[in-house]
């Protein structure tokens, strides 16, 4: 902390319950990427992030939590930000649509702002509207912040950033081969396994949150068969950002339960992080055999 006068201080949007949502999501590593107009940047007069650059994340009483460091700055058109950066937010889309959707809403909110600060009354958000995209990570989280409702999750996130890297490391035509269990199974079969049940897990959790959900037996190998039909042919990347997706969603859904029953901590366990390390050791051993058959 000696060098904190030294970094810059950054927050999510306005403090709030917004900022304490995201920033609580960019805590647990489920955001990793965010995002802001460049004409927002240009009427205040802020450069522009810059990779390898680390800073200090701020929360809503402007104090420092973690600090961060930043990854990838891209400068696209608004329509053409991808699925990838989308799901990464972390907040649950599944698609750029869904995050285009939810961020015009937020800045239509107070574009009178850089309108002024521009002396531009026309500016509105299109197609051609240019976005700063930012990926980054947290290198520390500092002790003196704690979650008000301590819902995390041990082990969760260094599991999924293992699960992460292999998906990384892999290439279209090693991700088919079989050979990962015995009967077939390939790398990018296992990685849609664990992203089809944290999905199943996201489901079991919002019905608990309405009160839909009932109790009964789970037939695993038959729901592990259709999951498996459910993504063959479906390609490696598909896979990947449907995994990024469904953990997000898994992790949504548990923050915003009221209530932590029996039931839903075992669906976030199961379907989470212990499934990610009952299925890691043979994966990381996998790829790194597919690796060495290049």
């Amino acid at each position: 902390m000696n060098d904190e006068p030294q970094l810059g201080r950054w927050g999510f949007a306005e403090p709030g319950p917004l900022r304490d949502k995201l920033t609580a999501l960019a805590l647990a590593g489920t955001k990793t990427t965010t995002a802001g107009l460049l004409r927002e940047y240009e009427a205040e007069g802020t450069a522009l992030p810059e990779v390898g650059e680390r800073s200090l994340l701020v929360d809503s009483q402007e104090k420092p939590v973690a600090l961060v460091e930043t990854l990838d700055v891209r400068v696209l058109r608004l329509a053409d930000v991808d699925d990838r950066h989308a799901v990464d937010e972390g907040e649950g889309y599944a698609d750029a649509a869904q995050f285009r959707a939810s961020h015009e809403r937020y800045w239509n909110g107070y574009l009178d702002q850089p309108r002024e600060q521009l002396g531009d009354a026309e500016f509105a958000l299109t197609d051609d509207t240019f976005v700063v995209l930012v990926r980054f990570r947290v290198v520390e989280r500092f002790t003196t912040h704690r979650p008000a409702d301590e819902r995390e999750l041990p082990g969760e996130e260094e599991s999924w950033q293992r699960l992460h890297a292999l998906m990384s490391r892999l290439t279209p035509d090693l991700a088919d081969i079989p050979g990962y269990f015995q009967e077939g199974w390939t790398a990018k079969d296992a990685i849609a396994h664990l992203g089809t049940w944290m999905a199943e897990g996201a489901r079991m959790l919002r019905q608990i949150a309405v009160g839909t959900y009932r109790e009964g037996e789970l037939d695993v190998d038959a729901e592990n068969a259709r999951f498996l039909a459910a993504m063959q042919g479906i390609p490696l990347d598909t896979v990947h950002l449907q995994a990024a997706s469904a953990r997000s969603q898994l992790l949504s859904a548990w923050r915003v339960l009221s209530e932590l029953t029996p039931a839903a901590t075992f669906w976030v366990r199961k379907a989470g992080p212990e499934h990610m390390e009952e299925h890691l050791p043979r994966l990381e051993a996998w790829v790194e055999e597919l690796a060495r058959r290049r």
